[in-house]
């Protein structure tokens, strides 16, 4: 065996050897590469995701209106450095104009990004269309009757003054009030006021729902 032959073999099993080398570091480099960009990729779309958990919001947050929600979300989302190609999936999402569609292209657009499913209830519960239903405030009604005659004969039902205290036109007003069943009267009788008014207001209030009547003469 020729000493030009060995160093031949030498060599070319030397350069075999490089070049196996260089595939194992190259499958390496690009193995671990794609791993680190899915790592990003899954950690952009938990902080995404996490971003719109208002309960991690500070105080006050919960109380704002919808508006505002969004209002305090979309800083949120530009305080942190999104990749450029997650950053087009959230300005395609800003585009979206039914509230609905929302969660569905959110899935479909982050699993395509990540190639993993995506799931984050709290995304979906900040888009949900929420229907609260607003009860009007009813003021109670009046169940006292509140009369004062005068020394000059004037009468005020509660706060309202009387011309006519006889029979039907007086009940006529009592009935105006709307007062709640059961109603108790209470009558204030100044000093000097005609007897006669008091008996016809008595007379009257027999055909109401009083049920209870108080007479305070001064």
């Amino acid at each position: 065996m020729s000493l030009y032959w060995q160093l031949n073999n030498f060599y070319r099993k030397g350069f075999q050897l490089k070049i196996k080398l260089a595939s194992i570091i190259f499958i390496t480099i690009t193995f671990f590469g794609c791993s680190k960009a899915t790592l990003l990729y899954d950690q952009e779309a938990k902080v995404f995701c996490d971003l719109h958990d208002v309960e991690n919001w500070e105080g006050g947050a919960r109380r704002a209106s919808n508006a505002e929600l969004k209002s305090i979300l979309d800083q949120k989302v530009s305080e942190v450095k999104f990749s450029n190609e997650f950053q087009k999936i959230i300005n395609d999402l800003d585009e979206i104009k039914f509230v609905k569609k929302l969660y569905p292209s959110a899935q479909e657009k982050i699993q395509a990004f990540t190639g993993e499913l995506w799931e984050c209830p709290a995304y979906k519960e900040f888009y949900s269309v929420k229907f609260e239903r607003i009860t009007p405030k009813i003021e109670p009604k009046q169940s006292s009757l509140i009369i004062n005659i005068s020394a000059s004969g004037d009468v005020v039902v509660n706060d309202s003054l009387v011309r006519n205290t006889t029979g039907i036109e007086f009940n006529k007003v009592i009935s105006s009030l709307e007062l709640q069943s059961p109603v108790s009267a209470t009558i204030t009788v100044d000093k000097g006021a005609p007897e006669e008014i008091l008996n016809q207001i008595m007379e009257a209030l027999k055909n109401t729902d009083v049920e209870k009547l108080a007479v305070i003469k001064k």
